[in-house]
């Protein structure tokens, strides 16, 4: 096989690994979003209402991200050009970005 192959097999599986969760959070949270802003209007001044949100958020917004990761890297250990142990890498480069876009993306937020 090509250098060059080679090198896109592990790009395309470190932007797979990392953009799938993101991708996933984001839809999750644009289906959600209109909920939360209703809620937050009729119940925001409440204690209780922010220990439910923040609860429900945990169980709603966590559960997609960790699903789409996984299924991302089976199916690269499926599909897959390099050896197994590049898939490891391929994980943790792309948990890196993944990681290292939500920071960039708070910083933006909080300016």
């Amino acid at each position: 096989m090509k250098l060059c192959a080679k090198f896109w097999d592990f790009a395309y599986g470190v932007l797979l690994i990392g953009a799938a969760p993101l991708a996933i959070l984001w839809l999750v949270g644009l289906l959600l979003d209109p909920l939360m802003r209703r809620l937050s209007e009729l119940y925001g001044q409440r204690q209780f209402f922010v220990f439910v949100a923040v609860g429900a958020g945990f169980i709603f917004y966590l559960p997609p991200p960790l699903a789409a990761f996984v299924v991302a890297t089976i199916w690269r250990t499926r599909h897959r050009i390099l050896p197994v142990p590049f898939v490891v890498l391929e994980a943790i480069l792309g948990c890196a970005w993944a990681f290292f876009i939500v920071a960039y993306c708070a910083l933006l937020l909080h300016e």
